[in-house]
């Protein structure tokens, strides 16, 4: 989930990004917060993985326009994506005695105004992260090992281009037009009235 959260925030636009930078504090707090409530047998670091997917999809989803703080906006976002991904881990991953308390939390969570059933959510993911493993493969080589390397590795532009035999700021070149022919091939894939690409992205999990 850590690769497909990387490579969704990159293809956010760049006042995104800047919310996701800025808020990164409220996974871990949401995330300590269920752990210690719920007494959860899940490692800190799974819970925030799950917990930075509902970050970005609150950064694409946020319209300032509607006069609401971020931060409340995305609060819910990032605890219904941490129970999203601890319904999908099953009882072995949490303890089993809040296993039912959990779910009429989810429960409550998708009756959030606006909110979309987690079965739609769900389908939009698992469509997207076709969409995406077709796109990344048809890439050209090198702009697909650059992808890889970036989001996958965790490597650096400088590292990738001393791989590739290039300058740091030609893998930064190469980077963005791989970025971009990734959008342009999601985009093909896309079915008419789908939200915009960047929607999509962000629900990648």
């Amino acid at each position: 989930m850590a690769r497909a959260v990387l490579l969704a925030a990159a293809m956010l636009s760049s006042n995104a990004r800047r919310l996701i930078e800025s808020h990164l504090h409220l996974v871990g707090r949401q995330a300590r917060y269920l752990r210690h409530r719920y007494r959860l047998d899940v490692p800190m670091e799974e819970l925030e993985s799950f917990g930075r997917m509902g970050l970005v999809d609150a950064a694409e989803r946020f319209d300032p326009e509607r006069g609401h703080a971020f931060a409340s906006f995305a609060r819910p976002r990032i605890r219904g994506a941490i129970l999203d991904g601890l319904a999908q881990l099953g009882p072995s991953g949490r303890t089993r005695r809040r296993g039912g308390h959990l779910k009429r939390v989810r429960r409550r969570h998708d009756q959030l105004p606006g909110e979309q059933a987690s079965a739609e959510l769900e389908l939009s993911r698992r469509r997207l992260r076709s969409a995406l493993h077709q796109a990344l493969a048809e890439l050209p080589d090198r702009a697909r090992l650059l992808v890889e390397r970036r989001y996958f590795e965790h490597r650096t532009l400088v590292d990738i281009g001393l791989e590739l035999g290039v300058s740091k700021s030609r893998a930064s070149r190469l980077h963005a037009a791989a970025l971009r022919k990734l959008r342009a091939a999601l985009a093909e894939v896309m079915s008419v009235g789908e939200d915009t690409l960047d929607a999509e992205l962000a629900q990648v999990a």
